[in-house]
């Protein structure tokens, strides 16, 4: 059976209830995408239109490969010239899909089958990636490498019947490159239709300095908790939270949204850009925090009647919107900020006169 066969896509039976997809694109020198799916899924991709959509060429690339700034890390990923938040670096289809859930010890030889159905350049970028779990042979090559490198796919891949259906996660030949910092210049976004992963930067990438993402749940955790949580993956994190914890545990401590608009414009302000101050300080642009406090500086200056304040703090939203959400961005919330900030405006000028 297949998705499209005009894309070139094959459905491979693994047995029982589960199938393998591979995804190509006709013309593209873009490797293939093996996907592990469950019978919900799978129909449900089927119904969608024209997915995948055909790969459209991108620019030159903006990012290059070489030994990672941390010691500890393999190989990483790095600007080849300065990148702005909201920028694109890069997009790319999965090597191999399959289910969070099937990532267990018992399910190894399920995968170890997902990879014998690669082609050989496929195959050949997979097991070219990093696996923290080399010396245990019980998780063995192909689990192993996916649980190292594998990229959780959001919530556009879950069709979900049940509150424990199977989110999923995506292995790539580039993306799963880029290593862990608690302070990352950039952020994944998957978008079904064209079944592609896209990251853009969070925040200024310089030219040459390497590209980092969270692999953190929680990065406002105590520097202790997410060394914690970041050992199964075998490397120690260098970032500059890391380094200076001590400074950076108290700052992030002092990350804070409780503003509120029964606040006066002049007190948003203050708190609002010093929360701001201090989120770019600790490189923690891609948090909904940043957002929350930038959106509240447009309405207070706004109301003040400080217009080119309002419009900086208006395009830090804008660009917010745009590395976290990607193709889906919605600058609903920077428009409402702006009316709300007319009708505080207008109050103010009536509760004055």
């Amino acid at each position: 059976m297949a998705l499209d066969s005009s894309l070139g896509l094959t459905i491979v039976s693994l047995g029982d209830d589960t199938d393998v997809a591979q995804r190509s694109a006709p013309g593209s020198a873009s490797l293939a995408t093996t996907c592990l799916l469950d019978d919900y899924t799978h129909a449900m991709l089927n119904a969608l239109p024209q997915c995948p959509r055909p790969i459209t060429p991108t620019a030159d690339q903006s990012y290059y490969i070489r030994k990672s700034s941390n010691p500890s890390a393999g190989l990483g990923l790095f600007s080849r010239h300065e990148m702005q938040a909201g920028d694109l670096i890069l997009s790319e289809r999965p090597l191999a899909v399959a289910p969070a859930s099937v990532l267990g010890v018992d399910n190894r030889k399920l995968l170890e089958g997902l990879v014998e159905r690669m082609d050989a350049a496929t195959r050949t970028s997979f097991f070219a990636l990093a696996n923290c779990y080399s010396g245990d042979p019980l998780i063995g090559r192909s689990l192993g490498i996916f649980r190292t490198n594998g990229i959780g796919l959001g919530d556009t891949m879950i069709f979900a019947r049940e509150p424990d259906d199977p989110a999923y996660v995506g292995v790539f030949a580039n993306a799963s490159r880029i290593n862990h910092s608690c302070c990352p210049s950039a952020a994944y976004h998957f978008d079904l239709h064209s079944f592609m992963l896209h990251v853009y930067a969070t925040r200024r990438i310089a030219a040459d300095e390497e590209i980092h993402v969270s692999y953190c749940a929680n990065l406002l955790e105590r520097t202790s908790m997410r060394r914690q949580a970041l050992q199964s993956y075998g490397f120690c994190c260098t970032c500059l939270a890391c380094a200076n914890s001590d400074i950076s545990d108290v700052r992030r401590a002092r990350v804070d949204t409780s503003v509120t608009l029964h606040m006066p414009p002049e007190k948003i302000c203050v708190v609002c850009e010093e929360q701001i101050a201090l989120l770019e300080a600790e490189g923690l642009q891609l948090l909904g925090e940043y957002v929350e406090h930038a959106l509240f500086l447009v309405i207070a200056n706004i109301a003040l009647g400080h217009e080119d304040r309002a419009a900086e703090y208006k395009e830090k939203a804008r660009r917010w919107e745009i590395a976290i959400r990607g193709r889906q961005a919605n600058f609903t919330n920077t428009e409402l900020a702006r009316q709300t900030g007319l009708n505080l405006a207008a109050t103010r000028i009536t509760t004055t006169h």
